[in-house]
Formats: C-alpha cells, sequence, structure tokens
C-alpha cells in the first residue's frame, strides 16, 4: 500500500524512532486503516510533547491537503469566541437578543457555548433528513442566514436547564461575532486573532449568503494545522511564545457544565459524554448507582475531544502530552472508537513508558 509515514529523523536516538516497528503500534495502525471495518482514515498524525511521532496518509492525502472537518469546526470556533472575548469583543453574560432582538428571552452566549440554550432542535442527518434542523439550515433556503434561522427557533426548555447538542447554535456564536465586529472586519478576524497567530496557512472556512462563517460545519485545515490548534489546548492558550487565548479559558474548558453534575440526567444527547465550551470532555460521570464511568475508558478522564461528522477527531490528552489528529471519510460505517482508543493507549505505553 503506498501512503505517506513519517516518523521524524531527529528523533532517531528516542524510544520513538521505532515507533513503526512496534507491536502494539503496528496494531494500532492496522486497525485505523484497515479496510475491513467500514471505515475509510484519510490521515491519521500523533504529536507528542510537541513533536510529530507518527503521521500517515491514504493515497491522494499528503501534509498540505485541506480537509473538511466538519463538526471539529465547532471546538475550533470555540476558541475564536475566547478570543473575541479576550479582546472585549463579547461577554459570556451578552444576551442573545442584543445581537437578534427577536430572539427569545434568557439565552446568553455562554448559554450557547455549553448547547444549554433550550431552543427546539433536531440535529439528525441521514437517520431523519425530514425533520432535520440541521439539515434544513446547512442545505436549504435557511442557508442564507444560518444564524438568524437558529436564533429564532423556539424554546423547549428554560435556558441553562438541559443540554441540547445543535449545530444551529454554534452559527449563532459566529453570527453575533459578525454583529460585534461589523462586515470589513469580520471577514479577517479568524485569520489575524487565531490562525496567524499559530502559523496556520491552511485554513478555508466557507461563509453562508450572509457571510457568516459557518461555524457547526465549514472549515477545512490540513492535519498539521490541525495540530496547532491541538498545541495551544494542550498548552493552555499558549503556542510556542505567544499567549494567544487567556489560560483562564481552558481552566473554564474542563469543567463539564453544571447539567452533567446530577447523576439522573440523560446522557442520550451527549452519547455519554460531558461537554464545555464547543468540546467534549472523557470526564468520569457520577451514574445512580453511585459510579464514576468516562465514555472512553481507556482515555484518561481528563481527555478533551473535538469530534466531527464521519469520523473527524482531535483528542487532547493532557497527562500524556498527546494529541490525536485524524481525518476520514467513514461513509459506510462508523468507526469503533472504543477500540481505536484502547489500541492506541496500548501504542503510547509500549512505544514511550
Amino acid at each position: 500500500m503506498q501512503y505517506f509515514l513519517l516518523a521524524l529523523l531527529f528523533l532517531s536516538s528516542n524510544a520513538w524512532a521505532s515507533i513503526a516497528k512496534a507491536p502494539a503500534w503496528s496494531a494500532f495502525e492496522s486497525f485505523a486503516f484497515s479496510e475491513d471495518h467500514q471505515h475509510r482514515t484519510n490521515s491519521l498524525l500523533v504529536m507528542v510533547d510537541g513533536k510529530i511521532v507518527f503521521e500517515r496518509y491514504r493515497p491522494g492525502i499528503n501534509s498540505k491537503t485541506t480537509q473538511q472537518l466538519w463538526s471539529v469546526s465547532k471546538s475550533v470556533a470555540g476558541l475564536i469566541i475566547a478570543r473575541a472575548i479576550d479582546d472585549k469583543l463579547l461577554k459570556l453574560s451578552d444576551p442573545v437578543k442584543k445581537f437578534y432582538p427577536k430572539a427569545p428571552d434568557g439565552i446568553t452566549i455562554e448559554h450557547l457555548l455549553n448547547m444549554v440554550s433550550g431552543y427546539k432542535w433536531n440535529e439528525g442527518y441521514e437517520y431523519s433528513p425530514f425533520k432535520s434542523d440541521v439539515i434544513a439550515m446547512l442545505y436549504n433556503d435557511q442557508n442564507k442566514d444560518m444564524a438568524s434561522f437558529a436564533a429564532h427557533k423556539n424554546l423547549i426548555h428554560k435556558p441553562n436547564e438541559h443540554f441540547q447538542y445543535s449545530s444551529g447554535t454554534t452559527n449563532i456564536l459566529m453570527g453575533v461575532l459578525a454583529k460585534a465586529l461589523g462586515p470589513s472586519d469580520y471577514a479577517r478576524y479568524p485569520w489575524r486573532s487565531f490562525f496567524e497567530p499559530l502559523g496556520i496557512t491552511s485554513a478555508v472556512w466557507e461563509r453562508d449568503h450572509s457571510g457568516t462563517f459557518v461555524g457547526s460545519s465549514y472549515l477545512y485545515l490540513s492535519a498539521r494545522d490541525l495540530a496547532k490548534i491541538g498545541e495551544l489546548v494542550l498548552n493552555q492558550g499558549r503556542y510556542q511564545d505567544k499567549q494567544v487565548i487567556t489560560k483562564e479559558w481552558f481552566d473554564r474548558i474542563k469543567i463539564p457544565h453544571s447539567f452533567f453534575d446530577d447523576p439522573a440526567r440523560n446522557l442520550n444527547e451527549s452519547e455519554g459524554f460531558a461537554y464545555s465550551h464547543q468540546w467534549w470532555l472523557n470526564s468520569a460521570l457520577k451514574f445512580p448507582d453511585g459510579s464514576l464511568k468516562s465514555r472512553y475508558p481507556a482515555l484518561s478522564s481528563n481527555a478533551l475531544l473535538a469530534l466531527g461528522h464521519w469520523g473527524q477527531m482531535m483528542v487532547i490528552i493532557p497527562d500524556k502530552k498527546t494529541i490525536i489528529i485524524r481525518t476520514a471519510a467513514d461513509k459506510n460505517g462508523r468507526l469503533e472508537r472504543d477500540t481505536f482508543f484502547a489500541l492506541f493507549m496500548r501504542a503510547l505505553e509500549q512505544a514511550h513508558p
């Protein structure tokens, strides 16, 4: 099989030099790129302690290829909102009505970031296309102004009481930012405030007909540039010698929203995860029987995940100083993430005990 594989040469004196030969790593790599599991990995990049230790691409894709991130875009959008808050363009307490006067009462930017706005929303894709708000927003007439469409939906819960995953809420955030900045500055803001300080050159971000970035779904980056964002998160807002986002934001991200504190809450909507500020958390959650469970037992409970449609992922494992980037086209099935992470952690331990 032809592919691009990098095990950095300057690591030749390190245990990572033999990473591709380690049995546990071979098992992980074989699973990740298997043709038998109905998943299609386009790229896989692993960074440990600031160094790329493994990188492989499917034929036709390379380290410079810009790839659609789908909902990984949400986590990046959340970081850009964080930068806007640092720049005093927005406040967590700002009401949505300040920017969309006909929006329901009581919803703040912080509610949107945590997916607890209370909006009525159906996130169904292929399994619920005719009832899906996200299909209507992305592909039908509502794509002319996605943020406005989502901002004017009805409430079915009081804000801050119920978790409801919604691509619409992320697009409201990007619409709010557009209104705070004005059209001329808005078009450049993600680049001058975020991408350029990280040295990211591959970013392409689609906008709807109103000019608003589609924060929910339509950011494109190369795997290496996405890894730079992973470094920023791992280093709590610092990239190389620059503090791009305040450390306090990352202290905030790692704490699940209070919705997840109640052992009796329903986790169906969050697929067993905790959630905070546009990031999935692997936090150990308490259940009615008194047990504590993380969504992925193989991963550290402090892991943060940005996940997207068809298998995209950026996983930050702070206690291992590790970042996993995967882009994919899992159109015929879902990657068995439990197996993927269990094999990865076994290989990581063998290569770098």
